[in-house]
């Protein structure tokens, strides 16, 4: 995130910062700007070195600039530096300017009296910047409330004396309001300050980096030995897990990109069993060194920094600094390294993943050299293929399942395809094989078919004298032909139905003999032997 573009403010604003020099936010400044987007009430560790409105005004200036409404409060900031209120007056006038934002600042009109301040307050300008000890009576006089503010800032908060007026002006917001105290140094005022007007506040610390000399310029020590692995996408944990396991190293310290990723990674290796300890922005100072004695004097082997610059540490004893996620500039790369103690055992690792790349080619381009690669731990590397074949198993029997009707029928298709094939060959086969032999082929079958054609005809033929033979047997025994109750004969051909034969019963069967016809020569023997 290296300029405003990326917090999609209002092209206005934009505009009116680009007026002011300025194009991208500075680490202290985008520190700030993250932590005013959640909304929460705020205590702001900085120095106005650090022009830290760069950070909290952008946002409350960009949704003033949404609103087709000018008038009205939007912002209060309260000050006791004159010098500080004029400046700012300045800057949100000329960020402002593109989209109509107007700021007053009361310093200007000093001294006040009741009327004409009422009458600079009523006047409803989108900025407000006032002492809160000049700004409380004049509310009190007026009973003004205000129901569009939504920011409320007080700068050099630990210049206030008067904090009662600060909370009387703090009542008079009735409108969601968030509420940012910026201080460099802590008090106890300011604490009883924020237990009353702060409502469970978050502790940014945007303190400046202090630029190193040329001569202390951080470099690579010349012992130390820089390693990178290049990790495969949704690895980084399993990968770092894996790392630490086998590495003969023992104590880590490893840098995330932010608190969050701190956070989880602090669970999720107290649940591997690892001693580890977790540093980030929003803990209180006593917290914060109690962690980091617990490093130091090894009683947990691994410490997690987010939102930390290396700058900001000192730890003693380091082994061993894992790049979690890549630092965006090769100064801090280098201030990284420097924490490590010296020794030939000593080393850099950097946990490289697509986002990474760039980060890491930017780095090696200013280095004039690329660390050397590692290959991935044999366990991470275990379980990446065990998630690859799982995944391929899984989706096998997903395309089996969704797939089967298809290949049944694919299947029937081809079993027809290959019957039709067969009979094809059969039939047309011998093009291929020999002419010849197919031909002979047709010839015999020819005459089998004739054959079987006249065997057909001569069993009908038998069959037809049989069922004669018989109906002339049934007409000489008296049997009638009338099928009654069995439907009518045209409907079927009885010739077709199984007839009953009594040739072999026991006793033949009665009848009237039948009457041979006169003539011929066996008849005439017959009446000679009187048969």
């Amino acid at each position: 995130m290296n300029s405003f573009q990326a917090f999609r403010f209002h092209g206005s604003i934009l505009k009116g910062l680009k007026k002011c020099s300025i194009t991208s936010p500075t680490t202290e400044q985008k520190t700030i700007l993250k932590a005013v987007s959640g909304q929460t009430d705020l205590l702001i560790n900085t120095e106005q070195s650090v022009s830290p409105e760069v950070g909290y005004l952008p946002a409350a200036l960009s949704e003033a600039a949404t609103q087709n409404r000018r008038g009205g409060t939007k912002i209060l900031i309260l000050t006791e530096d004159a010098e500080r209120a004029e400046s700012l007056k300045k800057w949100v006038t000329t960020v402002g300017e593109d989209a109509q934002i107007r700021a007053v600042s009361l310093f200007e009109h000093e001294p006040l009296d009741d009327k004409k301040g009422i009458t600079l307050v009523a006047s409803g300008p989108t900025v407000l910047i006032a002492s809160p000890q000049t700004f409380a009576p004049i509310l009190e006089s007026s009973n003004m409330t205000f129901r569009e503010v939504s920011l409320l800032v007080v700068e050099k908060a630990e210049e206030i004396d008067h904090w009662d007026d600060v909370k009387t002006i703090s009542d008079r917001i009735l409108s969601k309001c968030q509420r940012i105290f910026i201080a460099a140094k802590d008090s106890r005022q300011l604490r009883e300050a924020e237990a009353q007007i702060l409502k469970s506040p978050e502790l940014v610390k945007a303190v400046p980096t202090p630029e190193p000399k040329t001569a202390d310029a951080p470099s690579i020590p010349k012992d130390l030995t820089q390693y990178y692995i290049n990790v495969p996408p949704r690895s980084k944990i399993s990968v770092l897990l894996a790392f630490l396991k086998e590495t003969d190293l023992k104590s880590h310290l490893i840098f995330t990109a932010s608190g969050r990723t701190a956070d989880r990674l602090f669970k999720i290796l107290r649940k591997n069993d690892f001693r580890v300890v977790s540093l980030h922005k929003g803990l209180d100072e006593q917290t914060f060194q109690q962690r980091l004695e617990l490093f130091t004097s090894r009683k947990v082997q691994h410490l997690l920094v987010g939102d930390y610059s290396a700058s900001e540490l000192s730890p003693d004893g380091v082994e061993q600094v894992i790049n979690y996620d890549v630092p965006e500039d090769v100064h801090e790369y280098k201030l990284r390294a420097d924490l490590v103690s010296t020794g030939n055992a000593t080393r850099i690792l950097s946990l490289v993943s697509k986002q990474d790349q760039n980060d890491i080619l930017g780095i090696c381009n200013e280095l004039g050299y690329a660390p050397q690669e590692l290959p991935m731990p044999e366990a991470a590397l275990a379980r990446l293929q065990d998630h690859s074949e799982s995944s391929k198993t899984a989706n096998s029997n997903e395309e089996k399942k969704n797939g089967r009707g298809d290949r049944g029928k694919s299947s029937d298709r081809d079993k027809g395809s290959d019957r039709e094939n067969s009979s094809d060959r059969s039939k047309g086969g011998g093009k291929n094989k020999g002419s010849d032999r197919g031909k002979s082929s047709a010839r015999g079958k020819d005459s089998d078919r004739s054959k079987s054609t006249e065997r057909s005809k001569s069993t009908s033929r038998s069959k037809r004298s049989e069922r004669n033979k018989r109906t002339d047997r049934g007409k000489s025994n008296g049997r009638s032909n009338n099928n009654q109750g069995r439907g009518k004969i045209g409907e079927m051909d009885i010739s077709k139905l199984p007839q009953p034969t009594y040739d072999q019963l026991a006793g033949g069967r009665a009848g009237t003999k039948k009457t041979e016809k006169k003539g011929g020569l066996l008849s005439r023997i017959k009446k000679l032997f009187g048969g």
